[in-house]
This record gives structure tokens, C-alpha cells and sequence, in this order.
């Protein structure tokens, strides 16, 4: 290498960006994402720190543009080492890695986006440019597909080609789904889908709703979807829905063992729940100071251990300006791939239950205003339509067939972990249940086994356990239902103090 020769990052050129530690994982599983870098400004103080600007494609909360300054702690000639110097009272330490891009990066760090848009099926040029490549999937895309003959045109009457839109994550199903949604009109038919905690057949009556998405609440996070109901009597009710491809369990994470908020995993759905429910109860500072901020944590507040969260966006705020000179309701919903209401069994006991705590009264709320509905049931919305939803849920959902995971097919020689073990999965020992390649890892916590993870003849999914886990030993022959045996098990074998 050149002493003199440094990676120059260039406006509207795309990166590749490792990030650690990322936004899951325990420790230092790392988060991987093309960039688009937009501006790169030298902040001049001597000290190597620079501000970057660019586009993050894979974010969890939705494609968002990004702002940071990098402190540079090796620069070479294909990629640089910074420190990412977070502005305000965030606690983060991370460093970042910024190279150059090749497709031998996206097939190894990105496989899912490799294996759904091959660069053969992108276009002839795609397979000799890389940002070619992921301009016409993120920047410019173009999902045209040309009819088969005496195949009917669904969606254009002039071309003959028929429109194929294929949603391959979670955020641009989430954007497909609602999309599908509102051109379809089946927002109110989704509103009477939601299964409420407490029961009820509805909460309100609906005369108009808006959908709106990706409202930026600024430190309180972006809800993927809010609905904006106007009842029979003129009364606003602002309907959050948060969405997951997994269950509920599998979306959540851990809070601190004192039952404070763990602002270290605000992307995991108890956590964005909650951040929600802050942002609204706070709405009232608006007429105040003008803008969106919780009051002081009190002591006793489980948000005590986080700071103040505030929202000073000029659009935000006057969105919510005229809302909230009227009495209003709010509720939190939850779209995921269970197969029965999670609120049935995530209660307030359970540790995934959001952390509702209302500053006002200075109490823990039992909040009745939670509910749920579940990707079957929006599956159910479009039957009969021309819609683009149904093949994009059959990829992400479809029950694998039974021939798939069956001895014949599976190859032996993938499965490095077969029956029922003990393993280290981060730092928690747990109890894994595997046949074939499906798989179930659960913790025994306060009493109980919590799902951790889940695969359904997924063979990827299963091959990827082999960096994740640590087999200790093969599991006892005992049913899980059987608590005490697990409790004197791990507590005794292992010290873990369930």
C-alpha cells in the first residue's frame, strides 16, 4: 500500500459500513449496510474528526438519512477506522468501518439482499457495476416485470406489462403492506382487525382515518405506521403500530434487572413501545415550550436511568399542535408473526411488557389501550384483490414444506447440533430444542422459559446458529413444562439465580 494513498470518501458514492457494536446481539454482533454518502465536511479542529452525512439503507427503523461526526483512528487506502462521536447525553461507545464496496461484501454481509436481487436479475449492467447495482434497488428502482403471453395485465392497461413489487425485509414489507393498504382501501378493515389486551370488541368508531408513516419523534424513535381516527363525535383517538417479522418474544429484549428502561435496546419492540407511549404522554409540553419533552425522571421513574427525551422537529410539533387542543386517546399497536394474540400471555408480569409509566401521576400504568394483530390476518385483507402483498407475505411466511425438512433432504453434514442441548447463546445458558433445521432456543427467567430464538426449516437461519451458540452438554430428558426440575437445574449446574 501507498503511504500516500487514503480511502477518499466522495459525495453520492456508495460505502460499505460495519458498525460495533450493532443494535442486536448482547455483546458485539455487528450491523451491516451499504451507505450513500451525501456530504462529507472536515470539522477542521485538528483532531481528525470529520461529519457524515449519508443514507443507511438497512436501519431497522426504515431507510433514514444519517448525520455523524467520526473521529478517524486509522485511514488506509480501502477503508478507514473512526470513533463515532455521538452529539448530546447518549451513552454509545462505537466505532465504524467505512470501505470501499465490492459484491463480494453484499453476498457475505448482506446474504439476504444478495440471494432476493441477484445482480443478474437487477439488470446486464449490474453485474459489472456495484453502484449501479444498488442505485436501481434503493435510489432508482424499477420492479417491472414482463407478462407471460395471454397473461392478463393487472395494473397497466398500456404497456402489457404487468407491475411485481417484492418486499424483502422488514421495513419495505411494513411499506408494501400499508402502501397495499391505502390503495386498496382497507384502513378501517385493518383498524377492526386489532385484538385489544383488554378485550374489547373496539375502542372506537371510525368516520375518517389518516395514515401517516415514519413520523419522526426525534429521540423518541419513528412509528412505522400512525393512524390518525376521527370517531362519529368529532374526538381524535392516535393509533401507533409498530411492526415485526417475528413473534412478539422473538422482537424483545431485556430491560435492566431493576426494572429500569435498557436504553441500549431501543430497537426491539418492548422498548419502541414504550418510547412511543413517553412521546405521547409528553405531547402536552408542546402548548408549554413548544415542543415535545418528558418532565424529569423522578427517583422512583423506571425511565430514571435514561435521560429526557425530547422532540423539537417544527413538523412534528405542529402536527400534534392542533390534536392535542382536544381531548384525544392513544393507543400501541403491535403487528407480528404470532399465531395467537401475544397479549394473552406477555402481561404485565411478563418481563417483553413494555415499560408504561405515567409521569404525570408518577405511577406505573396498566395501560388497556395495547393491542395486537398478526400478519395471518392482513393476509386475509386482500383476498379476492389485485394486490402486490400476498407474494411478498408467502416469502416471508410460508410454511416450509414438510419434504423440505424431512431426513431425505436435509444434508447431514449441516447439522452440527441435533435433539436437545444446553448452550451459551451471549451470555445466558439456555435450553435448545432442534430438529432438522428447525430450531427453538429458550432462557429460563424468573420461573419460567422465555423464547430467545426461533427457526422453521429455515437451513441459512440454522447454519448461522454456528457462530451464535456454544454447546455445553445435552439436556436433561425432562419436559419443559417441568419448572422446578429447570429451576434447580440451572441454578445448581451453571449459578444462574432464576
Amino acid at each position: 500500500m501507498s503511504p500516500f494513498k487514503k480511502l477518499k470518501l466522495i459525495k453520492n458514492k456508495w460505502y460499505a459500513w460495519q458498525m460495533i457494536p450493532g443494535y442486536i446481539g448482547m455483546r458485539c454482533v455487528p450491523y451491516c449496510s451499504p451507505i450513500h454518502v451525501t456530504k462529507v465536511q472536515p470539522k477542521r479542529t485538528g483532531k481528525g474528526v470529520l461529519t457524515l452525512s449519508f443514507i443507511n439503507v438497512f436501519y431497522a427503523e426504515g431507510v433514514q438519512d444519517f448525520e455523524l461526526d467520526l473521529k478517524v483512528l486509522k485511514h488506509s487506502e480501502n477503508y478507514l477506522i473512526a470513533e463515532i462521536q455521538y452529539v448530546g447525553n447518549i451513552d454509545e461507545d462505537r466505532c465504524a468501518i467505512i470501505s470501499q464496496i465490492e459484491f463480494e461484501w453484499i453476498e457475505h454481509f448482506c446474504p439476504s439482499l444478495w440471494e432476493h436481487n441477484p445482480p443478474s436479475r437487477i439488470s446486464s449492467l449490474s453485474k459489472d457495476s456495484v453502484s449501479y447495482y444498488l442505485d436501481r434497488i434503493f435510489l432508482h428502482p424499477s420492479p417491472v416485470k414482463s407478462c407471460g403471453k395471454g397473461e392478463k395485465d393487472k395494473y397497466s392497461k398500456k404497456t402489457g406489462e404487468k407491475m411485481k413489487i417484492m418486499a424483502h425485509d422488514e421495513d419495505s414489507m411494513t411499506n408494501l403492506f400499508f402502501s397495499e393498504v391505502h390503495r386498496l382501501d382497507k384502513l378501517q378493515s385493518f383498524l377492526n382487525q386489532i385484538e385489544w389486551r383488554d378485550h374489547s370488541v373496539s375502542h372506537f368508531n371510525i368516520a375518517n382515518a389518516e395514515l401517516h408513516q415514519q413520523v419522526n419523534f426525534s429521540e423518541f424513535g419513528k412509528p412505522d405506521a400512525l393512524i390518525i381516527v376521527t370517531d362519529n363525535h368529532g374526538k381524535k383517538h392516535i393509533v401507533i403500530v409498530e411492526v415485526k417479522l417475528h413473534t412478539y418474544v422473538e422482537s424483545c429484549s431485556y430491560n435492566l434487572e431493576n426494572g429500569k428502561f435498557n436504553n441500549k435496546i431501543n430497537s426491539k419492540l418492548n422498548n419502541q413501545l414504550s418510547l412511543r407511549y413517553r412521546a405521547i404522554r409528553s405531547l402536552s409540553s408542546i402548548q408549554d415550550v413548544g415542543f415535545i419533552t418528558e418532565s424529569e425522571h423522578t427517583p422512583n421513574s423506571p425511565y430514571s436511568e435514561d435521560k429526557v427525551r425530547r422532540c423539537k422537529k417544527p413538523a412534528t410539533c405542529s402536527f400534534f399542535k392542533g390534536i392535542i387542543q382536544k381531548s384525544f386517546q392513544f393507543y400501541l399497536v403491535t403487528l407480528t408473526a404470532d399465531r395467537e394474540p401475544p397479549f394473552g400471555v406477555v402481561d404485565q408480569a411478563h418481563e417483553f411488557f413494555p415499560i408504561f409509566f405515567n409521569q404525570h401521576t408518577d405511577t406505573v400504568e396498566d395501560f388497556p389501550n395495547l393491542g395486537s394483530i398478526r400478519w395471518t390476518q392482513c393476509l386475509q385483507l386482500f383476498e379476492g384483490l389485485n394486490s402486490h402483498f400476498p407474494e411478498s407475505y408467502q416469502q416471508h411466511f410460508k410454511i416450509p414444506d414438510e419434504k423440505e425438512d424431512s431426513p431425505e433432504t436435509i444434508r447431514q453434514v449441516d447439522l452440527f447440533v441435533k435433539g436437545r442441548q444446553i448452550i451459551k447463546y451471549g451470555e445466558y445458558h439456555c435450553h435448545l430444542s432442534c430438529k432438522g433445521y428447525s430450531y427453538t432456543i429458550r432462557h429460563f427467567r424468573n420461573g419460567r422459559f422465555v423464547e430467545l430464538d426461533r427457526g422453521r426449516g429455515d437451513r441459512g437461519k440454522y447454519l448461522a446458529l454456528q457462530n451464535r451458540i456454544q454447546v455445553l452438554e445435552k439436556a436433561p430428558a425432562k419436559p419443559i413444562a417441568n419448572l422446578s426440575f429447570w429451576k434447580n437445574f440451572f441454578t445448581s449446574k451453571y449459578g444462574d439465580h432464576n
